[in-house]
């Protein structure tokens, strides 16, 4: 728990002049050795969390997900649909170009999924107004795994209180960064320390 009066280290900057890296990760990158690339098992594990919660309490059902730096494969999306829950309203935020894959267009021409997205978007200025929730709704789940890192310590503090102007009591938050542990990735622009 962050404490204001505790003193707390500086996040980890890489490069004070990059305020983006827009790094993928595709399961074809992730298997060229022929074995899943640690990384990307690790990435299996968030989105089967946020899978679990989903289907506790049958929470899918009426969720609103805001999935931020949901990556041009859509691992999420394609989670939920392959799992057949049915029901929730998805919203992809991406720095990248996004094209949804087949399977997910076949997933909302069968109205198992509803998909909205915003491609080559900075999650960080987005507004109420831009969210496409029915009757302005505001998300009930909102995911941002492995994107913290990858954008400059002043975006992501934007990001953060953009975040908060889209929660309501109840949203919930899933959040995943690496820690800081005295020697940082090359795509990553900042890191923070436990």
């Amino acid at each position: 728990v962050f404490k204001p009066n505790q003193a707390q280290e500086a996040p980890v900057a890489q490069d004070a002049d990059r305020v983006y890296d827009k790094t993928q990760l595709h399961i074809e990158q992730a298997t060229e050795r022929g074995i899943m690339h640690r990384d990307y098992a690790a990435h299996l594990f968030r989105w089967s969390a946020v899978f679990r919660y989903l289907v506790s309490a049958h929470r899918y059902k009426d969720a609103r997900i805001l999935d931020i730096g949901c990556g041009q494969d859509w691992p999420l999306a394609k989670t939920l649909y392959s799992n057949r829950l049915s029901g929730p309203h998805y919203v992809g935020v991406d720095l990248n170009n996004l094209e949804p894959p087949e399977i997910l267009v076949k997933a909302v021409t069968g109205d198992k999924l509803r998909i909205d997205y915003f491609e080559r978007t900075d999650a960080s200025v987005l507004t109420l107004e831009d969210l496409p929730y029915d009757n302005h709704a505001l998300p009930t789940l909102i995911v941002a795994l492995e994107v913290f890192e990858h954008m400059h310590p002043g975006v992501l503090h934007r990001l953060m209180k953009t975040i908060r102007s889209f929660m309501a009591p109840g949203t919930t938050c899933f959040f995943s960064t690496p820690c800081y542990n005295g020697g940082a990735a090359g795509n990553h622009i900042n890191e923070m320390s436990y």
